[in-house]
């Protein structure tokens, strides 16, 4: 028996022995399969949840993101490194005992959201609403995130603009007052935290556009879900942030071509 963290394997067989501990989130599958059967473009390195993004702490049921995700959202949104990789990422628990995992309303059936909180930039926790964590891409009135990179990264790419927010107050309660207030006056959108966080979605955007143009459609998708396994050296982390660096040097080069 091969023990992956959540559920035993039997190599003999090449079965799962046991229930998938999520199994409730993808109601369409069986709860004894792997990467919803589809290994070409999931992992489930720990034995629960397929995300090429995120990394899960089993002991604490919530996630980190990878390396290359943490270094394609400093790319965007010029946030530190470090300030991303103390970044907890969770699920919203509807049902939580602790408020603030659970009193932003987004629905999840109208595309969800995401909220960033914390006492201080270095210890902040991003909690996805639940459609982000469900594979069947039907799921939620057709907002299941959970297979779809490019919604993980969009909304990612707003949200790490929050934190070092946080820093500029004295814990987290002065940090959602500032929310209250701005929100008051100008509205979510144009609120002004909210207008500074967009500008790493906007890049983020505008730097997709252009690999897509450059290197074909979704080839940042593409390199995301590579996987060791499949793919050899293109899946390991360190050459995919190799290539995140050599797209976003020309990526630089042509936005400075076109101020010339």
């Amino acid at each position: 028996m091969y023990y992956y963290g959540a559920r035993y394997y039997d190599p003999r067989i090449s079965i799962f022995v046991s229930v998938d501990p999520l199994a409730e989130e993808f109601p369409n599958y069986g709860g004894y399969n792997y990467t919803l059967n589809n290994p070409i473009n999931f992992v489930d390195t720990d034995g629960r949840y397929p995300r090429p993004l995120l990394i899960f702490n089993s002991e604490k049921g919530s996630y980190k993101f990878t390396r290359s995700a943490v270094h394609l959202l400093h790319l965007v949104s010029g946030v530190s490194k470090t300030m991303i990789e103390s970044t907890t990422v969770m699920k919203r628990a509807p049902y939580s005992a602790v408020p603030a995992y659970n009193y932003f309303s987004y629905s999840h059936d109208e595309g969800g959201g995401a909220i960033t909180l914390g006492e201080n930039s270095y210890s902040s926790r991003i909690i996805f609403t639940e459609n982000y964590f469900h594979d069947d891409p039907d799921a939620y009135e057709g907002n299941g995130f959970g297979a779809d990179i490019f919604s993980w990264l969009d909304l990612a790419s707003h949200e790490v603009g929050h934190i070092p927010q946080i820093g500029r107050h004295n814990g987290q309660a002065d940090y959602l007052m500032t929310f209250v207030k701005q929100y008051s006056k100008s509205g979510h959108d144009d609120a002004p935290y909210e207008i500074e966080a967009e500008k790493g979605t906007s890049v983020f955007r505008d730097f997709k556009k252009f690999t897509d143009k450059t290197y074909g459609k979704n080839s940042l998708i593409k390199l995301f879900q590579a996987t060791e396994k499949k793919d050899g050296r293109k899946g390991t982390e360190t050459y995919k942030i190799k290539q995140l660096d050599k797209y976003w040097n020309e990526y630089q080069k042509s936005k400075s071509d076109e101020c010339k």
